[in-house]
């Protein structure tokens, strides 16, 4: 009759302990689990890491090695699919984002070049300002573009005078 006594006197001193509440996890995880080898019966992430944390590795039974080993797979395929699968949709949402911003940056030069285009006389200057904000790359491609179909001479001038700024300097004018 002093068994059961003792038995319980121990486990309550463990129960008293982090450490102790542990062991006693990995003593009852890996009986069930033992007992039915299933994916459903093995600890949960936090559990597998208060384990791994707060028990000695060395003093672990067979049993609750291939338990433990097993329960570190399967958390790891979740955890590393998981994120991985979150790595791929920000990599698509930066993806997306920045077609989108060089969609708007092309408008923005379509409308910039197309005032610069329309507006003549003082305001030339402050057209060609803001175009500098924009990316060089669309600028010129735009402003090339609009030249060599211009025909009305007063437009044409705008964008040789803007050409010019950006150092394209070799366009017939007539």
């Amino acid at each position: 009759y002093m068994v059961h006594s003792l038995r319980e006197w121990l486990t309550r001193k463990q129960k008293e302990t982090r450490r102790g509440r542990a062991e006693l996890r990995l003593f009852d995880a890996s009986v069930t689990w033992n007992s039915k080898p299933e994916n459903r019966f093995l600890p949960s992430l936090p559990e597998w890491l208060s384990i791994r944390t707060l028990t000695d590795s060395k003093r672990w039974t067979d049993p609750q090695r291939a338990m433990m080993r097993s329960a570190g797979k399967l958390h790891g395929l979740k955890w590393g699919g998981g994120l991985v699968a979150l790595l791929l949709i920000g990599l698509g949402i930066q993806s997306w984002a920045s077609a989108e911003r060089w969609k708007n940056q092309k408008e923005q030069t379509r409308v910039a070049v197309a005032s610069l285009q329309n507006n003549l006389g003082p305001s030339i200057p402050f057209n060609i300002k803001e175009l500098r904000k924009l990316p060089q790359k669309l600028v010129l491609g735009e402003l090339t573009k609009r030249f060599e179909l211009e025909e009305n001479p007063r437009h044409k001038l705008a964008l040789a005078l803007a050409l010019a700024d950006f150092g394209r300097v070799k366009a017939e004018y007539f």
